[in-house]
């Protein structure tokens, strides 16, 4: 079956609660997805043996989404899911923006000039708002170090981006060059932020 997880790609299970727990593809077939936990989230797999759950997890085309049937594994603190139904691309990984305020730094004259310190406003794969312009203008390139906070993804991440946008608040920043695998993390970022968001709303 197309579209499904790695193995060994982070993903997370979606309980029957809703709640978003993390995990870890360790053997994918296109009938059944086996899963572990970390450690220090205590007895998951015995709460979610015999359920219904889902799937989500990261592709080079967005979030996806597969639903199955969870069953005890052989290995303590695993679980087997038995696919149910077909992958489903929930968000395209393109349109996928967050509220998000990192710190931000650029040398807007090159690396001999002086260095600009600001925050962002939302941040996606493809690039980001800033709440500063201190000098910038409209189409011009500059390098910029964004200081992502968090666990895994977390450090620093350099690209170059272009101002492909003026508002009152600040200017939309359009990435124009990065490495895939920091595009990559970068991405896993976002995603895993949204995660947090929903989860503070929902009261988990």
């Amino acid at each position: 079956m197309k579209g499904l997880p790695q193995e060994g790609q982070e993903i997370w299970v979606i309980a029957p609660n809703g709640a978003s727990i993390s995990a870890r593809a360790n053997e994918v077939s296109a009938d059944a997805t086996t899963i572990e936990f970390l450690r220090n989230q205590g007895d998951v797999a015995s709460e979610l043996a015999n359920g219904s759950v889902a799937l989500q997890y990261v592709t080079r085309r967005g979030v996806c989404r597969i639903d199955g049937v969870a069953h005890r594994a052989k290995h303590e603190g695993a679980i087997r899911v038995d696919h149910t139904g077909k992958v489903e691309l929930i968000q395209r990984r393109e349109f996928v923006r967050i509220d998000a305020m990192v710190p931000v730094t650029y040398q807007p004259i090159g690396p001999s000039g002086w260095t600009t310190e600001t925050t962002t406003i939302n941040v996606s794969g493809g690039g980001f708002m800033i709440s500063g312009s201190e000098g910038l203008r409209m189409d011009e390139v500059c390098t910029f170090t964004l200081h992502l906070d968090g666990e895994r993804e977390a450090g620093e991440l350099v690209c170059d981006g272009q101002v492909v946008r003026e508002t009152p608040g600040g200017l939309g920043i359009s990435i124009t060059l990065i490495d895939e695998e920091e595009r990559e993390r970068l991405i896993r970022w976002v995603f895993a932020r949204e995660r947090l968001s929903r989860q503070i709303v929902k009261g988990d």
